[in-house]
């Protein structure tokens, strides 16, 4: 008795419980459409440099790449290259997709790629010799966005390398910089609160003030009046996330938000 109990609850749960299947058979198709993409991590120096040959200065880029379903793509970003800020970059390349949804990118820089959520999301590896980096891409929504796509409070976090303390001049990038907060967007204006660490010195602020502006394609800018820093943003999942990266020379910073 006891025995027949069990089997029918077990067939009662095993008819209410939906089966999940593994993602299987993408094609290039599953790449399509434009993707907001952050790229960090380490590169070679520049040539005539000590280290040369060795992943040993600080990347960052933050853009948007667009593909065709058919094996090609193209890319605008903002990079900083050891605190180099170079902007409005646009690059070629093609792409390559398996079945069991990895892939390849080549072009400026070459990753190897592996596609979730159905061709929603990626991650990736770079892997040309003496680069350390990573990449992560989210399909972008790009039907219009504008200042009011960004409205509400968002979660903060802030990641990269900045100019040491003691140099008041921007130089290259090399101490290491963190910060989380909330920030709050109103119509072009926006408040911060955050904690920082700044190469380990940790600090408050009560309320950073400042101004954005986002452009119908979903990139856009934004000034922290209070620090003096300015960041080129690129707007997802209608407006509940957002990727960045700092536009000031002598830094390699790039931040995400999430809405509250």
């Amino acid at each position: 008795m006891r025995q027949t109990f069990y089997a029918s609850l077990m067939l009662l749960f095993l008819s209410v419980v939906p089966i999940v299947h593994a993602q299987s058979g993408c094609t290039y198709a599953t790449l399509n459409g434009n993707y907001a993409f952050t790229i960090s991590g380490w590169a070679t120096p520049p040539p005539k440099v000590l280290t040369e040959g060795k992943s040993s200065i600080p990347i960052a880029i933050v853009g948007v790449a667009s593909f065709d379903g058919a094996g090609n793509w193209s890319t605008s970003f903002t990079y900083s290259h050891d605190g180099d800020i170079s902007s409005g970059i646009e690059v070629p390349g093609t792409y390559a997709v398996n079945s069991n949804c990895t892939g390849t990118i080549a072009g400026a820089g070459d990753f190897s790629l592996v596609i979730l959520s159905g061709g929603a999301d990626i991650i990736g590896v770079g892997t040309d010799k003496d680069t350390t980096s990573t990449l992560i891409a989210t399909k972008q929504d790009t039907s219009g966005c504008s200042n009011t796509t960004l409205t509400g409070n968002y979660a903060i976090r802030l990641t990269g390398f900045g100019t040491p303390p003691a140099q008041p001049v921007p130089a290259n990038s090399s101490v290491p910089v963190a910060l989380a907060g909330v920030a709050t967007f109103d119509a072009g204006n926006f408040s911060v609160t955050f904690t920082r660490s700044h190469n380990g010195d940790i600090s408050t602020s009560p309320s950073d003030v400042g101004s954005y502006s986002v452009n119908s394609d979903c990139t856009g800018i934004i000034t922290d009046q209070t620090e003096g820093t300015n960041f080129a943003t690129v707007i997802f999942a209608g407006g509940t996330e957002a990727l960045g990266i700092e536009t000031d020379n002598g830094t390699a910073v790039t931040f995400d938000l999430k809405k509250q």
